[in-house]
């Protein structure tokens, strides 16, 4: 039979034709022949029974090329299959990270091999043999295109094509014992949207992954948004889209990774933001980073998140924007807040678990502080009291405070430090969060 002579012709363009779409998204493939060895009889030798490879040579030769396509090892004829993958893990585990930038481009989507050496012997270097120019994104296919993305998330490869801006924070889930809800604006610039832009319409893809502190993808949301350029583009060119969505999370470290597309032109941006969220069942005294809120502009597009890994429990109104209904005007919650010297903004604190809900409220006292850049003390912070909550069923209270910056300060990054203390229970918390003079 010539495909066992010679191996299935079709299949094997098949698998080459793959391997360059895995090495064109950066994939790298590790396979594993899990048939072992096996007893054949040869109808040739009178019955003798020798020990063959289970699987046909050409079908391991196809685990292999695929593999060694992708900068992966074939790992062939094994029993012990747990230790095997146990063996590829700890090779894995250790990973030296080259790079270098070429001096010229030769062609959309040409592939470059390359070979890497190390003077020592004795030592076998395991490495992509090469790599794909960049295509242009429209010539991708929709499933490179969402490896693209997923290998962008994954390893967070840097992208500032665009720029979002990103606001996280953990509020208490809607029924007690549940998972957080970390509340999500995300701020989009509408000129970066356009830039690049030639279609009428076209789609502006969000994401944000949350990773734990093992690396694991705790939640997540992804929504395509429609846009029609041709109406929207006078809005966007002097506002952009601002996204709310909600994150359910057990308590822990994480880096929430968000990246922003547009699915015409591919242009794209990542935002890595690191943050903690508290156990709120364990009832300790918890403050939120202060929120500032500014006005709402009326070039800028609110967008309610509608898709998530969980869908159950979502509030009507999304927490950060909820905080802006405290003072009763046209603001919302900024993603990159900016205070002009002498410059008067609201700021919404919000803790949990402070003091007895039936208790007296005016024995909670705030205070404040202005950082620099590298978290020096710079002196107390300009605020007064506007407005507070009464203790909710679940230990909520919301301050809404007046900042005003000092006159003379320069321009820079600042921070604005909040700390707070309640007498009659004796329990403090502090928390700050970055503003910017232009």
């Amino acid at each position: 039979m010539p495909d066992r002579r010679f191996g299935n012709v079709a299949l094997r363009s098949d698998l080459s034709e793959m391997g360059a779409f895995l090495q064109r998204t950066h994939c790298v493939i590790h396979t594993v022949d899990i048939a072992g060895f096996a007893a054949e009889a040869d109808a040739g030798d009178g019955g003798a029974r020798d020990l063959e490879f289970a699987l046909p040579r050409g079908t391991q030769n196809a685990l292999f090329d695929l593999s060694s396509e992708t900068g992966g090892e074939a790992l062939r004829s094994t029993n012990d299959i747990e230790g095997e993958l146990r063996r590829l893990a700890r090779r894995t585990s250790l990973v030296y990270v080259l790079s270098y930038r070429p001096d010229r481009r030769e062609g959309n989507g040409k592939y470059h091999a390359l070979k890497v050496k190390v003077g020592r012997s004795g030592v076998k270097v395991v490495a992509r043999p090469g790599y794909f120019e960049r295509r242009d994104f429209r010539q991708r296919t929709p499933f490179e295109r969402n490896l693209s993305a997923a290998d962008v998330i994954a390893n967070e490869i840097p992208f500032s094509e665009i720029a979002p801006r990103v606001l996280a924070a953990p509020f208490a889930g809607p029924a007690p014992g549940a998972e957080a809800l970390l509340s999500v604006v995300i701020e989009v610039p509408g000129g970066q949207i356009l830039e690049g832009e030639k279609g009428d319409r076209t789609t502006l893809e969000i994401y944000a992954y949350a990773f734990d502190a093992t690396h694991r993808v705790a939640d997540f949301l992804a929504e395509p948004l429609g846009l029609d350029v041709a109406r929207a583009s006078p809005r966007l060119s002097t506002g952009g889209i601002r996204y709310f969505g909600e994150l359910h999370l057990p308590p822990g470290d994480y880096r929430l990774r968000t990246l922003v597309r547009n699915a015409n032109t591919g242009r794209m941006g990542l935002t890595v933001t690191s943050l903690s969220v508290p156990s709120f069942a364990a009832q300790e005294p918890y403050l939120l980073d202060p929120v500032f809120l500014e006005a709402g502009s009326e070039n800028w597009f609110a967008v309610r998140g509608t898709t998530g890994s969980q869908t159950n429990g979502r509030p009507a109104l999304p927490p950060l924007a909820s905080l802006a209904g405290l003072g009763g005007e046209n603001v919302v919650p900024a993603a990159a807040p900016h205070v002009a010297p002498g410059g008067t903004v609201r700021v919404c604190v919000v803790s949990y678990h402070f003091g007895d809900p039936g208790g007296a409220p005016d024995t909670f006292r705030i205070g404040s502080q202005i950082l620099a850049a590298d978290g020096r003390l710079l002196g107390p912070a300009a605020v007064a009291l506007l407005g507070k909550t009464a203790t909710e069923p679940d230990g909520k209270r919301t301050f809404l405070l007046a900042f005003t910056a000092p006159p003379d300060i320069a321009p820079g990054r600042y921070g604005l430090r909040v700390f707070t203390e309640d007498p009659s229970t004796a329990k403090s918390g502090q928390a700050s969060t970055v503003f910017v003079v232009p």
